[in-house]
């Protein structure tokens, strides 16, 4: 690879990056004209898409650096869809001169631009076609260099990957903002039929025999567990549709600690599990969002009671140069390098009969590793079957 392509790849990375962070695709394509029309010497440089496309993209995703743009994509559309068959094949299309051009059956206004030749590239990934990179040089040309050639389909290959991002992100989006509408239209019913639960198990209207009341006691059972797959699905929609806010302030650990441990001592004495806090001397504080901190701590000390039946589980608070390490640490059954591997991910659960057992859904896990990355941290696992597990939630310090 020659230094002035290595050049290249490295700002089209440099772009990509940026494409994809910002998930703006008007932006990047300003960026890609910009560049080709700089790395190429080129009077102009025009993203054109295909018919097809347009009905996604809309007109306002193609960009003409062009003194008469409209003459200039009106040019570019006609020739797109003169050569779609080449183009579909991937086939580049060189115009050499402006006679070539006109022989397509166009007719050119001479006055109007200084360019004496055409080329069409091909954006294309996988098998999607949407379209091409039409570039417009000074001169007429009859070939590219090597060093042209691998840059002009690096960057068309770019283009395609980044509308491949794009069109992958809006359809994410859609699928994710049906079922948050479809959770939150669950959840206003739910909560009606919680509220009447406990009011029948607390007798307010007349005693409840023992059947009844175990009936009852299972409703609770079963719609706070659903209440709170609800909301931990509609916490990771907005994480995953970027619409998560974090509100930091100054957190005592000491007090979110104590406050997490609150919320999972019931369930650790029906599990007959001790809960031990250590705080290295020396930690008062963090910058954190302290409902979304105690989210996870609450989430990470109930994985490890719900597998530590009769055994310990230590949350322990130690510091360096870089932030606080929160770690979870349980006597439990332990996690297998497998079972490990699938963890973090949305409804995976550990496969073991002792599991099945357990009621869960793998969002908690997966829920507080993208709160911990949303704080600029981590969460971390070390574990081994049969010998308990080791939750570690790191955050950097903030000043």
């Amino acid at each position: 690879m020659s230094k002035y392509h290595r050049q290249h790849q490295s700002i089209l990375s440099d772009i990509t990056a940026t494409m994809i962070e910002s998930v703006n695709l008007d932006t990047w394509f300003d960026s890609l004209t910009i560049h080709l029309k700089q790395e190429l010497n080129l009077d102009e440089c025009v993203i054109l898409l295909s018919e097809s496309t347009e009905d996604k993209f809309n007109d306002h995703f193609t960009h003409p650096l062009a003194l008469d743009p409209e003459k200039l994509l009106h040019l570019g559309r006609y020739l797109v869809k003169y050569y779609d068959q080449n183009l579909r094949a991937k086939e580049a299309v060189l115009l050499s001169t402006r006679l070539e051009i006109e022989s397509t059956g166009l007719q050119l206004d001479v006055g109007v631009n200084s360019w004496q030749s055409i080329s069409l590239h091909s954006i294309v990934y996988k098998q999607f076609y949407w379209g091409a990179i039409a570039l417009f040089y000074p001169q007429a040309r009859q070939q590219w260099s090597e060093a042209e050639l691998a840059c002009i389909n690096s960057a068309a290959n770019h283009c395609a990957i980044a509308i491949y991002i794009h069109l992958l992100q809006q359809e994410k989006e859609k699928i994710v903002g049906g079922l948050d509408y479809t959770f939150h239209e669950c959840r206003q019913p739910l909560s009606a039929i919680l509220g009447l639960a406990r009011m029948l198990n607390e007798q307010i209207y007349g005693s409840l025999n023992q059947k009844q009341l175990e009936y009852v006691q299972a409703i609770i059972t079963s719609g706070e567990h659903l209440l709170s797959l609800t909301n931990n699905f509609l916490d990771l929609a907005k994480i995953e549709a970027q619409k998560e806010e974090l509100f930091l302030e100054k957190v005592l650990v000491q007090e979110v600690c104590e406050a997490s441990f609150s919320l999972v001592q019931e369930s650790a004495n029906r599990k007959q599990t001790s809960l031990v806090l250590a705080i290295e001397p020396g930690i008062n504080f963090c910058i954190a969002d302290p409902l979304r901190l105690r989210q996870i701590l609450v989430n990470l000390l109930s994985n490890g009671i719900k597998y530590s039946e009769k055994g310990t589980v230590t949350l322990k608070v130690t510091k360096n140069d870089q932030g606080l390490y929160f770690t979870v640490q349980d006597t439990g059954i332990g996690i297998s390098t497998e079972n490990q591997k699938k963890l973090f991910q949305p409804f995976a659960q550990i496969s073991n009969t002792y599991n099945r057992r357990q009621k869960g859904t793998g969002l908690g896990l997966v829920l507080s590793k993208n709160l911990a990355i949303l704080h600029g941290g981590n969460l971390t696992l070390e574990s081994e079957a049969g010998k308990g597990s080791c939750f570690t939630l790191y955050l950097p310090f903030r000043h």
